[in-house]
């Protein structure tokens, strides 16, 4: 790939609708099947694009998965992983939690000591709070929402003992994702090349993108100065027939777009592409 400016590490940013990070760098499909889920499509592209092609003794060293807003959202605070909690240690949390959702500081008393399950504590803690709070099963962690959407909706994070002992305090690993405004081509990649430089490779997972999605990214990137590489998936029947312009490819060649491959294929198929 020619690239401007600095070499660029070949490793991937693929973008989702799916989930409730921003940004994550990703070192194996493990760790995407640990917060996607097994039968993501996360998942399944990670396994073949760290599993690389038969025979090869190159492998990409990170995925970074980024979320695209296709609206507005809400603000959300993401408490650190308490898979290591037991429900008898977790129905001894009692304390202050202290927080700020839309500009309003919150601070509830949290007594766990009746609840009978994760789901069921985090009822408790969202009456305790006023506040919107689930428990993520697939990530073990506490998650709690603002009850706005788009530019207004803004969290903190947490304060207090028991805030801590449920991980919802920045120095027990929470993360605090403020990432709320609806997303174009421009601001969907200046949030990645905000959050990591360390990579050349663009592409999109599920099939919820549209074809507008992909025509807006591309347009992005043919004015990078070929410093990416677009790999752009999808089954377009137009696609099999010669010369047929209504098909990306050829939307691609009538506006002399650059730094895109448009590949008639599968996920796995983009996902070996980009890890290649």
């Amino acid at each position: 790939i020619g690239t401007g400016g600095e070499a660029l590490a070949l490793n991937t940013v693929a973008a989702t609708k799916n989930g409730v990070f921003s940004s994550q760098e990703f070192a194996s499909f493990a760790d995407v099947g640990a917060v996607f889920g097994l039968t993501s499509d996360e998942y399944k592209f990670a396994e073949v694009y760290f599993n690389g092609f038969e025979g090869s003794n190159i492998k990409p060293d990170a995925l970074y998965i980024c979320k695209f807003n296709e609206s507005d959202t809400t603000a959300a605070l993401i408490g650190g992983s308490v898979k290591s909690l037991k429900l008898e240690d977790l129905k001894k949390i009692t304390g202050e939690v202290t927080l700020s959702i839309d500009g309003t500081q919150t601070t509830g008393n949290i007594d766990l000591s009746a609840s009978t399950s994760f789901s069921d504590a985090a009822t408790i803690m969202s009456t305790a709070l006023s506040a919107s709070i689930i428990f993520d099963e697939q990530l073990q962690r506490f998650i709690v929402n603002s009850g706005t959407v788009g530019a207004t909706s803004v969290i903190s994070f947490a304060s207090g003992v028991a805030a801590t002992a449920l991980m919802l305090s920045e120095e027990m690993g929470a993360i605090v994702n403020n990432d709320t405004t609806a997303d174009t081509a421009l601001t969907f990649m200046d949030k990645v090349t905000n959050y990591t430089l360390n990579f050349a490779v663009i592409t999109l997972i599920t099939d919820t993108f549209t074809l507008d999605n992909w025509k807006d990214l591309a347009s992005w990137n043919t004015k990078q100065d070929s410093r990416y590489w677009l790999v752009k998936w999808g089954l377009e029947l137009p696609a099999l027939n010669a010369n047929n312009s209504s098909c990306f490819g050829g939307w691609i060649e009538e506006n002399a777009i650059e730094g895109t491959t448009a590949l008639y294929g599968t996920l796995e198929q983009a996902a070996l592409a980009c890890g290649y």
